[in-house]
């Protein structure tokens, strides 16, 4: 083999490094093996290690060793104590380098007691405060072959389930059926995950016959398999309570048990009938009111230039802002003619100078008026992207907009639910009113949501540079422009039917 000859001649380093451990029939090639005497020159925290000069029984009698690094493009997180956090991506990224040490450890006569992480960024909260650094030279993720999770136990354990099921599926696979029951619980679709490409909808089309628990809001994998013990598994079975799944907090008991009523119970295509929540505001028209929604870009398109500090810069790259005027609606779009600070401020003042002038022209003496949105997170990423980038502008004298979340004020708290919705997105909500024809818009085929109008508007910034043209003047953008104003208009719509309805 390649990688064993290179670590008997001793590199230093060894890039993409093929290892093998026949023992337990597992194989993986890592991003970098590093030698121990190495990795201190490298990586500050490691000077003083003294296990780094422990040496490889089957390379050498010098003081040192190899030791894995797989690099990732993601920001790592850490708990109080140091450790890495196991959201996300990371718990597979683990199991994947203890699989590559165990391999490595065999090969060379001498396991390390840990294999490493490289992020592109790094994060730690303790005590209320998080600490964020940007170098990735900085801080490695410890992956510890006796890492231990509450939650998730041994990786040792789950990298043998793992390959065991990989295995089974080999082995077993051809003879299992998805219908009328799954022939094993793993074929049950996660409809809560929207980490599926190119699967969604393969796995759409099997949940419309399956009709799987995970596809109500607030019951994940673990709420979902807990049921299935249970002999509860689907949506639709006869008189299902909230409790039944495991929820049991009053107000996401109360939010889940509406969506099993309207859907399995009730004729009603909305409820409740009257909308009852404390704050009316939205209840009273203003002669003014608009309907906003941000296109963003996040700082993941880096050019490198600053390594080993991260690049990128996130971005208000579209702004669609709508309004009714004498009963008719007027939407206008304000793109970046390029994924730059300068073009986010530019567009970010006509904007704000659209909304002066509409207000100025149908009612100059009037309130500041609202600025609906729907943000699906508790602290809105409408103001998160705004201020965001009032601290990108600080020259910018940018008035205090009256930002109005109607999913967060309205819709959750209530909460309202709509037949045929299983959860409170936007196109959920919407696409179960306009089915019942209880508003007019709805969405074609297109990018569908933020990462796809984020991925677009990357490639669209690249084209227009190579071509020497702006980013309007692409039709990905003009589509992305279109599917915006779908977003405001059924924002609107929705608030015009409960104003008038319930």
């Amino acid at each position: 083999m390649k990688t064993l000859d290179a670590m008997k001649e001793g590199h230093p380093v060894i890039y993409q490094a093929v290892l093998r451990d026949e023992k337990s029939e597992t194989y993986g090639i890592a991003d970098f093996l590093i030698r121990s005497d190495i990795f201190g020159q490298l990586f500050d925290r490691y000077k003083t290690d003294e296990t780094t000069k422990n040496s490889a029984s089957l390379l050498h009698d010098e003081p040192w060793h190899y030791r894995a690094l797989d690099a990732k493009f993601s920001t790592l997180r850490f708990s109080a104590a140091g450790n890495l956090l196991t959201s996300g991506s990371a718990w597979a990224y683990m199991l994947q380098l203890y699989i590559y040490n165990r391999a490595l450890g065999n090969m060379q006569g001498y396991t390390s007691p840990n294999a490493y992480l490289l992020g592109r960024k790094w994060s730690q909260t303790a005590r209320g405060q998080t600490l964020r650094g940007v170098n990735f030279m900085d801080r490695l993720g410890e992956v510890s072959m006796d890492f231990f999770s509450d939650s998730r136990g041994t990786l040792e354990n789950a990298v043998e389930n793992a390959c065991e099921w990989i295995r089974t599926v080999r082995s077993n696979g051809h003879s299992w059926e998805i219908y009328p029951e799954p022939s094993i619980p793993q074929l049950r679709p996660n409809m809560s995950s929207t980490a599926d490409q190119p699967w969604h909808h393969a796995k759409t089309e099997i949940n419309q016959e399956l009709k799987d628990l995970t596809t109500l809001w607030g019951v994940g994998v673990e709420r979902r398999n807990a049921a299935n013990r249970e002999g509860i598994l689907r949506w639709n079975q006869d008189g299902l309570k909230a409790e039944d799944l495991g929820v049991k907090a009053k107000n996401s008991a109360n939010t889940l048990q509406a969506i099993l009523d309207i859907n399995n119970t009730h004729s009603e295509p909305v409820l409740p009938s009257q909308i009852d929540n404390p704050d009316q505001v939205w209840r009273h028209p203003q002669k003014v009111e608009f309907y906003v929604d941000f296109e963003t870009v996040s700082d993941l398109k880096d050019d490198f230039k600053n390594v080993p500090e991260s690049g990128g810069t996130p971005l208000i790259f579209m702004i669609g802002c709508g309004h009714l005027e004498d009963d008719k609606w007027e939407w206008k779009c304000f793109t970046t003619d390029r994924l730059t600070e300068e073009a986010e401020g530019l567009i970010i003042d006509q904007w704000m100078d659209h909304m002066y002038e509409v207000q100025n022209r149908i009612d100059p003496a009037g309130y500041t008026p609202t600025v609906y949105h729907w943000s699906h997170a508790e602290v809105s990423t409408f103001d998160s992207a705004f201020n965001s980038a009032k601290n990108r502008h600080v020259d910018k004298e940018w008035p205090t907009l009256n930002w109005y979340d109607f999913l967060q004020e309205v819709i959750k708290k209530e909460p309202v639910v709509v037949k045929g919705a299983f959860g409170f997105g936007l196109k959920a909500i919407a696409g179960s009113l306009n089915k019942r024809g209880l508003i007019e818009t709805s969405w074609d085929a297109g990018p569908t949501d933020g990462l796809g109008a984020m991925v677009g508007a990357w490639w669209a910034d690249d084209e227009a540079n190579s071509k020497g043209i702006t980013m309007n003047d692409i039709p990905m953008v003009q589509e992305i422009s279109q599917y915006n104003e779908v977003d405001c208009k059924v924002m609107m719509e929705i608030i015009e039917y409960l104003r008038k309805n319930h």
